[in-house]
């Protein structure tokens, strides 16, 4: 069975091999002039042509070659997943060899013998892939970059656009639970600038016990959780001044809390207070 260390020795070695095809494919020979046909001849010619030999080895750009093609070769398992081709799960799903089940006895041979040989066939394509991505390795890693690049703005833009959703969903479902104001029965008197419906209520030390539940009861039973002070008093039956009265005292003893949103001042009830009703 295949292991991860001969599949990297076989993608280092297809790399640097692709990567000197790379470097051969370019028309330009040691002195950075087009090949041309000719040349000395004899011992002069053969002079020539070692000496041509040992200058290949020792261009720099042949190993930047080798190095893109090894690179190349290791972004292979990238673009397989882009593509969703499951090569390298076929490689390594390897089934018992056909040496096995002879050792073994087994009866299911011709099986295992076509297990290997789908398995080398894959083997030969993985590594003809190599070969190729290491030849064009240049053009392969840009493309690959270019790709990668544009699916992770991708799913940058997927998750920004989910979370600005998940924010709407939330706020609609915030205000569906806030009730809307109600024309006060009778008008309270406010000295302050400030809007009746925006003015934080400052908590009282005098408590009223005689209407507390009843405020309570109509926060905890009431199908919105922030209310209004109106809302309150009309399910209650008291007037707006007495109710907010009631509620500086609540949110006193911490059995209600104000909270300042979009529509204005609201009320809801805490879990002290839901187990003062309960």
């Amino acid at each position: 069975m295949l292991n991860v260390a001969t599949l990297v020795v076989i993608m280092v070695v297809t790399g640097v091999i692709g990567g000197g095809v790379s470097h051969l494919l370019v028309p330009v020979n040691v002195s950075g002039t087009p090949n041309t046909p000719g040349g000395q001849q004899g011992a002069g010619q053969a002079a020539a042509e070692m000496a041509g030999i040992s200058s290949f080895f020792r261009d720099v750009e042949l190993y930047k070659s080798m190095v893109f093609g090894v690179a190349a070769v290791f972004l292979l398992p990238l673009f397989f997943r882009m593509i969703n081709y499951d090569i390298m799960d076929q490689i390594f799903a390897q089934g018992p060899s056909a040496v096995t089940a002879a050792t073994t006895g087994s009866a299911d041979v011709g099986s295992a013998n076509a297990d290997v040989t789908e398995n080398f066939n894959n083997l030969m394509l993985y590594i003809s892939y190599c070969l190729v991505a290491a030849i064009s390795s240049k053009k392969f890693i840009q493309a690959i970059s270019n790709k990668a690049f544009l699916s992770l703005k991708e799913e940058t833009e997927s998750l920004k656009q989910a979370n600005q959703n998940l924010n709407s969903e939330m706020k609609a479902v915030k205000e569906s639970m806030t009730e809307d104001e109600k024309p006060a029965p009778q008008a309270e008197a406010m000295p302050e600038s400030e809007p009746a419906g925006m003015r934080l209520l400052s908590a009282s030390p005098n408590p009223l016990p005689s209407n507390q539940n009843s405020v309570l009861q109509a926060l905890a039973g009431s199908r919105y959780i922030f209310r209004t002070t109106e809302g309150i008093a009309e399910d209650c039956g008291l007037d707006s001044a007495e109710v907010t009265e009631v509620l500086r005292q609540l949110i006193g003893q911490k059995l209600v809390e104000q909270t300042l949103q979009a529509k204005g001042l609201r009320f809801h009830i805490t879990s002290e207070g839901k187990q003062h009703c309960s």
